[in-house]
């Protein structure tokens, strides 16, 4: 086993053991989870469904942008593939490596443009959470404590500084040649590099598809903000407690940044206890807090098992 994933054990292991042993009563957190409105459940459930279709339209925009064409169906298919494979490999990684493998053996060649599709839809969720995260800290200023919202605004600004030298083509190349002069003998390797680049280039999708990336970005903010946001928002009226949806469209941003961190399987332990803390600045109970965490965990499960099901039934 690789020390990364030793780590990643550990982490969650002793988050866990921490909650569950100095933060909440265990048997308080299932009698929350086994008294919940099973109507809003379900609700939250098809909240996540909608979501991954929205996801699915957008990566189908991209891939035409790149002149690929791909059935809707078909995409929804590999989707649902990868959701079950992160499943069985850490983060999502394993999942879209099984979607990029399976897309490769259906077409011929465009190997880095299919690769790049699925790193492009990530990027555009990622940079609507970004944004998220930024309007919260700056508008909700004076909710956080000080220091973590400056400390977290500071970190999403360097990010962001880091993205835009990343696209900047004289960057690029400037590092490409300090690596060469460095590593001669990885030319073969620098080519692909090279080539991938390209093909992962955001600009692309505006000079040759304006309508389409505005829709893209429409997804993206739909999908954060009805599915993910939505999602909360609606296991928490499951569980009886009285947030508004405009603290979840707060705190949400920032702690689905920190939970992406690397650091624990799946963000289970990290994302409990950052619920633990944002959920008690509106007054929820601890026990309520790891209950959502137990529930959220449940929709995922659900989206696991229907990916297994889609695997098997749907035809491309």
């Amino acid at each position: 086993m690789k020390l990364k994933h030793i780590i990643k054990i550990t982490v969650t292991v002793a988050l866990l053991a921490f909650i569950l042993t100095y933060l909440v009563d265990i048997d308080l957190v299932f009698d929350q989870v086994k008294k919940i409105d099973v109507r809003y459940f379900l609700l939250a459930v098809t909240l996540s469904i909608i979501g991954n279709i929205f996801c699915v339209k957008r990566w189908q925009l991209i891939l035409k942008v790149k002149e690929l064409k791909f059935r809707f169906v078909t995409l929804f298919k590999y989707y649902y593939i990868g959701i079950f494979y992160n499943s069985f490999f850490p983060g999502t990684v394993g999942g879209d490596s099984v979607k990029i493998y399976k897309m490769i053996k259906k077409t011929s060649g465009r190997k880095a443009d299919i690769a790049a599709s699925v790193v492009l839809d990530r990027l555009m969720g990622l940079m609507i959470i970004y944004f998220a995260a930024i309007v919260a800290l700056v508008f909700q200023y004076d909710f956080f404590d000080k220091k973590i919202s400056w400390a977290l605004l500071l970190a999403l600004l360097m990010i962001a500084v880091g993205f835009i030298l990343l696209y900047k083509r004289d960057f690029f190349d400037f590092a490409m040649e300090e690596i060469r002069e460095r590593f001669q003998k990885g030319e073969k390797v620098l080519s692909k590099i090279d080539v991938f680049y390209n093909s992962l280039n955001l600009f692309q999708l505006k000079k040759q598809g304006g309508a389409k990336l505005a829709l893209i970005i429409l997804l993206s903010i739909s999908f954060f903000y009805i599915s993910y946001v939505g999602v909360f928002y609606v296991l928490l009226k499951a569980l009886g407690a009285s947030v508004t949806y405009y603290y979840c469209m707060t705190f949400l941003p920032i702690l689905n940044l920190i939970v992406m961190l690397p650091i624990s399987i799946g963000g289970v332990g990290v994302r409990e206890v950052l619920l633990i803390y944002f959920l008690s600045l509106d007054g929820v109970a601890a026990e309520i807090a790891v209950a959502l965490g137990v529930l959220i965990l449940s929709v995922r499960l659900i989206n696991n098992l229907l990916g297994s099901l889609v695997n098997v039934l749907v035809s491309e």
